[in-house]
């Protein structure tokens, strides 16, 4: 079952399975900079049509699913909502949709390392960061107990305070009469664009009926029952479907999720932020035994 609770923990597998190892079929030489155009496979047409047959076996789909990959990005990326893309491809939709796109991230970022392993690599250091860094009193308090919380309860709380280290910038834009918007987010608008915490899943759907009644982006985000302490179940939003998925980052959190991919991931950042650069240096030359 996806959703069961693994050895280390429901967020930690989640954020690995984004980067799951897969068979290396069809896999083609190319960095992260070269992979912003995908021209079709030849003959994608055959493919499709054994992807489709009710007669495939679990081993050919996974064959054939790969071999229109290059096909599946370019339309996902002329797509212009999501419900164009289920339309599309509705295997996602599927109870093994959050396989396929682990494997589709996987083949469009081949080169991208694992958060379970940097998050072992890092984990003190970052936690170390986050207590000598964050000022305010209860956040403090919390962070200094945060070695006795399981480990699924130590990545969320870090993840949920790192929030602070990256306070949202003023956002302008410009309405159809050319005059200025200006749009200030809050460190816990950005933390509320992550995840939705709350102290049981009836009160996650009353928060989600909400945002949908105000127009809100409520994809991708983790709906979290329990506390940061206690966590009941962990599940991902993203546009009705329960399953991992990342897409383009939430504005109120842009700059959160810009350190995730560039340091967690390892995958070059469309946006080059000083916060983030300067997080991202500040662990990498601490010392292992600094902050023991």
């Amino acid at each position: 079952d996806f959703y069961s609770n693994g050895k280390r923990g429901k967020i930690y597998n989640k954020l690995s399975n984004l980067k799951r190892l897969s068979k290396d079929i069809f896999k083609e030489k190319s960095s992260p900079e070269e992979d912003k155009t995908f021209e079709p496979e030849e003959n994608v047409g055959v493919a499709l049509q054994y992807l489709r047959l009710p007669t495939i076996t679990a081993d050919e789909f996974d064959l054939y699913w790969r071999k229109c990959a290059r096909y599946r990005f370019k339309q996902i990326s002329e797509s212009k909502s999501t419900a164009e893309i289920f339309q599309m491809w509705p295997e996602y939709k599927k109870p093994s949709g959050s396989i396929l796109i682990n494997i589709d991230f996987e083949m469009k970022f081949p080169f991208a390392k694992q958060f379970s392993e940097r998050w072992s690599s890092y984990r003190d250091k970052v936690i170390y960061l986050l207590q000598s860094k964050i000022s305010n009193p209860a956040i403090s308090k919390k962070m200094q107990q945060i070695h006795v919380f399981n480990e699924e309860s130590v990545i969320l709380t870090a993840l949920w305070n790192m929030h602070h280290l990256f306070p949202p910038t003023q956002k302008v834009t410009s309405d159809m009469s050319g005059a200025k918007i200006r749009k200030k987010f809050s460190v816990l608008d950005s933390q509320e664009s992550f995840a939705i915490l709350a102290e049981s899943e009836e009160e996650i759907d009353i928060k989600l009926k909400l945002l949908v009644l105000q127009g809100r982006n409520i994809q991708p985000k983790l709906l979290i029952s329990g506390c940061l302490e206690d966590i009941k179940s962990i599940i991902v939003y993203f546009d009705g479907i329960k399953y991992p998925f990342l897409s383009i980052f939430p504005e109120e959190s842009e700059i959160f999720y810009n350190f995730i991919q560039d340091f967690f991931y390892d995958i070059p950042t469309s946006k080059k932020i000083v916060k983030v650069s300067t997080l991202k240096h500040e662990i990498l030359k601490l010392k292992d035994n600094s902050f023991n």
